[in-house]
């Protein structure tokens, strides 16, 4: 398979991509036609450099305020590779559209065509210090072998109740409001993809999760 036809895919509707939990991720879009679906996808654009102190900020906010199936994220190994945010088209369904109602629209209009992120090299720096990581090859490493049934492994070796991935942060132009895809893993049946909008009052101000939106659980 071509890596356009693998990017068709991941934004059909009908179409699930199995994640290392061992559940389905069926992603809200409705794309009609492979042509529509391949002229989407290609219009994904490289990720405009963040600040530093925003990117830094969201991060800390994240990692010390969500949490996935009642597990903190500071709790969780950070794994150290970027993902990509899929895009959201005016034909996906009412009901995701209403979820994504209330970013402020600048966010709303990048979430049409949001970077593509995995490229991108991972900045450790960007997170608290404390902050634990884990490699894509250390995950592999257990998961090759198992499966699904690795986790009781996967936390006897790192000593962690599972891994966080991030996706970079896309943000106002005014530095006020953020959005950033996470994806949780901690079990067979224990994971979710995660869309958190944070916002500020002002710039130098704390960050806060103003809204999560669960894309898919397990």
């Amino acid at each position: 398979m071509t890596f356009q036809k693998e990017r068709i895919v991941l934004i059909r509707m009908i179409m699930c991509v199995a994640v290392i939990t061992g559940a389905q991720r069926c992603l809200p879009e409705d794309v009609s036609g492979v042509d529509a679906a391949a002229a989407f996808a290609a219009q994904r654009v490289l990720p405009a450099p963040i600040r530093h102190d925003i990117a830094a900020g969201v991060y800390a906010a994240l990692v010390s305020g969500a949490g996935y199936h009642g597990i903190q994220a500071a709790e969780m190994l950070v794994k150290d590779e970027w993902i990509s945010i899929d895009p959201v088209s005016d034909s996906a369904v009412p009901e995701w559209l209403a979820e994504l109602a209330p970013l402020p629209a600048e966010l709303r209009q990048a979430l049409r065509r949001p970077p593509v992120f995995e490229a991108a090299v991972f900045d450790r720096s960007l997170f608290p210090a404390g902050t634990r990581f884990i490699s894509p090859k250390l995950i592999d490493a257990v998961f090759s072998r198992s499966g699904p049934d690795g986790w009781p492994e996967f936390r006897r070796q790192h000593k962690a109740a599972g891994f966080v991935a991030y996706s970079q942060v896309l943000a106002t132009s005014d530095g006020l409001d953020a959005l950033v895809y996470v994806e949780a893993s901690c079990g067979g049946l224990c994971g979710e993809g995660v869309y958190h909008w944070l916002h500020r009052a002002r710039p130098g101000s704390p960050w806060s999760i103003m809204k999560s939106i669960t894309s898919w659980i397990a």
